[in-house]
């Protein structure tokens, strides 16, 4: 059996890499395609809530987190002992980039649903 790691010495969390993959716009399916892992190791990381981790798990969670760094994701540690811990773009430009791409995405599949909802009501009549 792999040794067994506090969850207090793992970071970033496993809540901070679903924000980390909210802010990007990216699925797990996604996520785990670019980072080279199984789907399975985003979810069984995400989903975490043991006390401890695997410590091989833990390996994955930090090159996983290496890889969400390299795409413009910084991961925000509290000083010891305060609340705060959270995940944000490093770079504001990047994060202009994201949203702009994300908005353009939104609209893509707007336009896609209304266009099939006027085909279904045109061919009704």
């Amino acid at each position: 059996m792999a040794a067994q790691i506090d969850m207090a010495d793992v970071w970033p969390t496993p809540a901070l890499f679903r924000a980390a993959r909210g802010l990007l716009g990216i699925g797990q399916d996604e996520l785990a395609e670019q980072a080279g892992c199984a789907r399975k190791t985003v979810v069984l990381i995400e989903s975490h809530v043991g006390a401890t981790m695997d410590a091989r798990r833990v390996a994955m969670v930090r090159d996983l987190a290496a890889f969400l760094e390299k795409r413009g994701i910084e991961f925000v540690r509290p000083p010891s002992g305060q609340k705060g811990t959270g995940v944000r773009f490093a770079d504001g430009n990047r994060e202009a980039k994201v949203t702009a791409e994300l908005r353009d995405k939104i609209d893509r599949r707007r336009s896609a649903r209304q266009r099939k909802i006027k085909r279904k009501t045109t061919s009704k009549r």
